[in-house]
């Protein structure tokens, strides 16, 4: 091999190097944070109870979450109530809390707090909170739009 053929071999080798690189770069940052995580971006349909002594709380609101690393920010709307809502996505789990203002009569005012994960059928499960009733707890369900 002449010297004029090994310097083309080195220079290809090199270029081949470095657009390996980048495509390995390009693949590491279009990849989930971890292997198993969940993009909870986009429309759920929210639906739960909270059974208080005599007292029925239900929640129904369409959230709409953005995802940005394992933060969630967006807002929930449901028939009374209304409100930003923002959390945290760890691999299949979730957390958020809805600040709602009431939209009528019937409405209420408050931060419903919410914790879930995401089971096999794509339903998140899970409890939630409101602070109106600083004593009780009841579930929730969560299903993608």
């Amino acid at each position: 091999m002449t010297s004029a053929q090994t310097a083309r071999l080195k220079s290809a080798v090199a270029r081949l190097g470095r657009a390996s690189a980048l495509i390995g770069v390009a693949l590491a940052l279009s990849a989930p944070a971890r292997a198993g995580d969940i993009d909870f971006s986009g429309g759920w349909s929210v639906s739960g109870q909270i059974v208080a002594g005599n007292l029925l709380t239900t929640v129904s609101p369409i959230c709409v979450f953005h995802q940005t690393a394992d933060r969630l920010t967006g807002s929930c709307k449901g028939p009374n109530a209304a409100g930003a809502a923002a959390g945290v996505a760890d691999g299949r789990s979730i957390f958020f809390q809805w600040r709602h203002l009431a939209a009528n009569a019937v409405g209420l005012s408050g931060v419903s707090t919410f914790r879930g994960t995401l089971g096999p059928d794509n339903v998140v499960r899970g409890f939630w909170t409101i602070s109106l009733l600083p004593n009780a707890s009841g579930s929730f369900t969560a299903q993608r739009l």
